[in-house]
């Protein structure tokens, strides 16, 4: 399953770990989507990217999480590090996405911009957190297979950049 998709919500990526979890990625426009043990329990902008783990079994959520700022933000892609751990790539059109201390730009550049984020396995950390774009629109991709981690844990982003973009990180 690639896109699964109704008027509110959208499942664009999703990845099986080698214990039997599925992670999960996509974008809601709903403030009652299903949350549990979430990094962030709210919608905070029109609509925000949300992030889940399903146990083995596919019966139980581990963790279900929104993940954006005041915007539209949307998970396009989702992988696994080799250390178990969720990595997201996405758009964000909001100016207050979490980021964290390593994070290459910690604010919105241009009208969009993609961002790539980790959390730990548990869901209830945000590892890594990034802006990435230039003064235009860009963004990560929309086809789910736009990230990949190496075996070394470095992430790899494919996406497009506005023509028009400058002060890329």
């Amino acid at each position: 399953v690639d896109h699964c998709a109704d008027e509110a919500h959208s499942l664009t990526g999703l990845i099986a770990d080698r214990g039997g979890s599925v992670f999960l990625a996509g974008y809601t426009l709903s403030a009652d989507f299903p949350t549990h043990r979430p990094l962030q329990a709210d919608l905070k902008g029109r609509g925000d990217a949300f992030i889940a783990k399903l146990q083995p079994g596919w019966q139980a959520f581990a963790f279900s999480t929104f993940f954006g700022g005041n915007g539209n933000d949307s998970a396009w892609g989702i992988t696994i590090n080799p250390d178990g751990n969720p990595v997201v790539a996405g758009i964000s059109e909001s100016t207050d996405l979490p980021t964290t201390s390593r994070a290459s730009q910690r604010r919105l550049s241009g009208s969009a911009d993609a961002f790539l984020i980790m959390l730990d396995s548990s869901g209830r950390n945000l590892m890594f957190s990034t802006y990435y774009g230039g003064s235009g629109t860009d963004h990560s991709g929309y086809d789910g297979g736009n990230i990949a981690v190496d075996s070394r844990g470095c992430a790899w982003l494919v996406g497009s950049l506005d023509w028009r973009s400058s002060r890329l990180p």
